[in-house]
């Protein structure tokens, strides 16, 4: 994923390059793939800074997250997490919209209306209502689930792969 995403942005700095396009274009052109230029602060002093704001323990977070110990130890190390797993942590702590989009940034993604699963995502985080007995995070990846779309988190999502590899056996 992470080879994905630097490839992405290599090719949009081409583009921005082979068109002359400004800064702000080539960052449209980056928002709309889902991803950022612009990186003002690193990812795990995003997470620092949030974590603290939204009163949230390490353990807690990991494990209402729904990732595992080893993701939270990979992400202590200095590494971006993916996509999926930063919405994940993002819902989980229950972070307004535009800290939502901040912890993205920081980990170099954004989320896209031209993306489907990013357009239901953010359909269901401007959507007020929800089941107060459900997690938030539970219940987007159960609609992520039923439009077969890439879940938020890392545990489910692979057993979820595993079950639909061995059935193709």
């Amino acid at each position: 994923m992470h080879r994905q995403k630097n490839f992405k942005q290599r090719v949009i700095k081409n583009v921005q390059s082979l068109f002359s396009l400004n800064d702000k274009e080539a960052e449209d052109l980056a928002n709309k793939a889902g991803l950022t230029l612009e990186q003002k602060e690193s990812f795990q002093t995003c997470l620092i800074i949030l974590k603290n704001k939204y009163e949230k323990k390490s353990r807690l977070f990991y494990q209402n997250a729904n990732i595992s110990e080893r993701m939270f130890q990979y992400i202590k190390n200095g590494k971006n997490p993916t996509k999926e797993t930063t919405l994940a942590i993002a819902v989980s702590m229950n972070l307004t919209p535009e800290d939502t989009q901040r912890l993205l940034r920081s980990a170099g993604y954004v989320l896209s209306k031209s993306i489907p699963s990013d357009a239901v995502i953010l359909w269901l985080l401007s959507n007020e209502e929800h089941n107060q007995n459900a997690s938030k995070l539970f219940q987007i990846n159960e609609v992520l689930y039923a439009l077969d779309m890439p879940l938020l988190m890392t545990r489910e999502k692979n057993e979820r792969h595993f079950r639909s590899d061995k059935s193709q056996n």
